[in-house]
């Protein structure tokens, strides 16, 4: 635990010896002259003593210092209210005294001094966001609609806020744009067989990106909402077939089998209940990504494949989800608000039209 200020001792992963990977930042690294701010700690070598301050300019440091630690002094322990800081296990704070850097506090009860220290929290623990699905034009001239989960977390929490303004827009626009130019390099087929792969190799580009920010990606898992265009050609490469074994045929996904029972209780009386249209994007067993849609807006309603066009407004809800879920979700076995609590559900759009889905999931259970 510190006290009154210390440093914690808090060591920083030390970076691959690598100068030349960011020339745009060459600052964040090593002293440089003539640039925003001269002076950057030494990350990777936990240097953080600044050799840039002047004689003049240190010693009215060191007497503003003294100044400010009497008086915090002397009026103790009313000013213990202020200028002490309690610091969990997964935080740390990044002061800065008089506009310079110091080491990073915690965890513990660390001192702040007023007037002259500027201070921020920063949480070390993981985090997570999503990239919404976005389109992607894939090397063999297909279209494809492609979104991602991921998670990372602050090795560095004085880089975090020194070489960054705004840590968490940085990070989703660099893997959206790392994401697209990643896999415009990649043929449909790829993108489809290999997402776990691809998610790894995403990853490790974007920390080549982010940890000059202080910043390392953990995990990366790619998500193929919809192919929206084929390949040219019809399919993004040779398609082996195995031959045929007598006894042994292909059959259907249970998800279209399940749709053809959707489609059997569809009626007017169970639209004008629902009003609503339903997109949901599958993750199947096999690994491959299906979109299907339940319109239940007009008519007697609707459901089966998505393809473009199939519908004519846009879906009020998409719900995102394994093919497991799904089936035990219609067939009562998991009930949807339980399946969105404990993160096996996705929703995009409103959760209160999404918990609809209960008329549809009692009449087919009692059929």
């Amino acid at each position: 635990m510190t006290f009154f200020g210390s440093s914690s001792g808090y060591e920083y992963q030390r970076l691959s010896p690598k100068e030349t990977w960011y020339p745009f930042t060459p600052s964040l690294y090593e002293e440089q002259r003539g640039h925003s701010f001269d002076y950057v700690p030494k990350i990777k070598e936990n240097d953080f003593t600044d050799k840039s301050q002047g004689f003049f300019s240190w010693i009215c440091n060191l007497i503003v210092t003294f100044l400010i630690f009497l008086i915090t002094f002397l009026t103790f322990p009313i000013s213990g209210w202020f200028v002490l800081k309690v610091v969990p296990n997964f935080e740390r704070i990044v002061v800065f005294r008089l506009g310079r850097i110091r080491p990073p506090k915690g965890p513990g009860v660390v001192l702040v001094l007023p007037l002259i220290d500027q201070w921020q929290r920063v949480d070390l623990r993981t985090r997570a966001f999503n990239v919404p699905p976005c389109k992607v034009s894939t090397r063999d001239g297909g279209l494809v609609s492609v979104g991602a989960d991921i998670q990372f977390r602050i090795w560095s929490p004085v880089m975090s806020v020194v070489a960054v303004q705004d840590l968490n827009s940085s990070t989703r626009l660099t893997a959206q744009n790392a994401m697209m130019q990643s896999l415009s390099r990649k043929s449909l087929r790829e993108i489809q067989s290999e997402r776990v792969k691809l998610g790894e190799h995403l990853g490790m580009d974007m920390n080549e990106m982010t940890k000059p920010w202080g910043l390392e990606v953990d995990r990366v898992e790619l998500t193929l909402e919809a192919v929206l265009r084929e390949p040219d050609g019809g399919h993004s490469g040779p398609l082996i077939l195995p031959p045929s074994v007598p006894g042994l045929e292909v059959t259907e996904s249970p998800v279209d089998g399940l749709m053809e029972k959707v489609r059997s209780v569809l009626s007017e009386e169970l639209v004008q209940q629902v009003r609503a249209c339903f997109l949901f994007q599958i993750s199947m067993d096999s690994g491959l990504s299906k979109t299907y849609y339940v319109d239940l807006t007009q008519g007697c309603g609707a459901c089966g494949a998505y393809a473009e066009g199939v519908l004519s407004r846009e879906p009020d809800v998409s719900l995102c989800l394994s093919e497991q879920d799904l089936l035990a979700m219609f067939k009562g076995d998991l009930q949807p608000f339980s399946a969105y609590s404990r993160g096996r559900l996705r929703v995009q759009g409103d959760l209160n039209t999404t918990m609809r889905l209960e008329a549809l999931v009692k009449l087919l259970r009692n059929t």
